[in-house]
């Protein structure tokens, strides 16, 4: 559960909320990658900023989200942590990009993910529903193109991709590679996820169909 009396003591003492230490993390991206919810709750009561990124460009919400931590996301929703803020890929890219490397063919995958793209390809399904009912855009897309259901189709996250699809997710949008959420199902050997992409095609079709006549 974390150490909570410790945490009080320390931040009553005037200790800097913001630190941030291994791994470029603050005390709140601990807090939320161990879904610690009271200390984080502590420290975001002290002013802890949720939009400060870790060395891997995440921030609390979407390490929250990479961990499956359900309430200490509800809890920086809550409190107002941007659902749609995209990682702008952290010190690891940036020194990357500093010798050479490319930053939309090496490094694509490193940028532009939002809390729900992280859900998405983690698997966990009641983050992504969270972030969903919390009015997350669902079509924005990474640097590389994926969107959130082209990661649950590449990883095989069937009722993500279900939750997504419900909520309108656009189906058909491709990435820079020229690929759908179906393809990418495909390709990985994902049966379960093509099947409910080609039932929602025909559905649509379907749909325009009665629409005409």
């Amino acid at each position: 559960e974390g150490h909570v009396e410790i945490t009080r003591l320390l931040l009553d003492a005037g200790t800097d909320k913001d630190l941030q230490g291994r791994s470029d993390h603050t005390a709140l991206m601990c807090a939320a990658e161990k879904g610690h919810v009271e200390i984080a709750q502590l420290l975001l009561q002290a002013g802890a900023d949720h939009s400060i990124e870790s060395c891997a460009g995440f921030t609390p919400l979407m390490l929250a989200a990479a961990n499956g931590r359900v309430e200490v996301a509800r809890l920086l929703l809550d409190t107002g942590a941007d659902k749609d803020l995209k990682s702008r890929g952290g010190e690891v890219a940036q020194l990357l990009l500093a010798i050479g490397a490319d930053k939309d063919l090496e490094l694509e995958g490193f940028f532009g993910y939002t809390a729900l793209m992280v859900a998405a390809k983690n698997g966990h399904v009641d983050i992504t529903r969270l972030l969903l009912d919390a009015g997350a855009k669902k079509d924005l897309q990474r640097n590389d193109g994926y969107t959130a259901l082209m990661l649950a189709a590449r990883n095989g996250w069937v009722e993500i991709a279900r939750s997504l699809l419900e909520a309108g997710a656009d189906k058909d949008l491709e990435s820079r590679s020229g690929n759908t959420a179906l393809m990418f199902a495909e390709e990985r050997g994902h049966g379960d996820v093509a099947k409910l992409l080609r039932a929602k095609a025909r559905k649509i079709t379907g749909q325009r169909a009665v629409r005409r006549t």
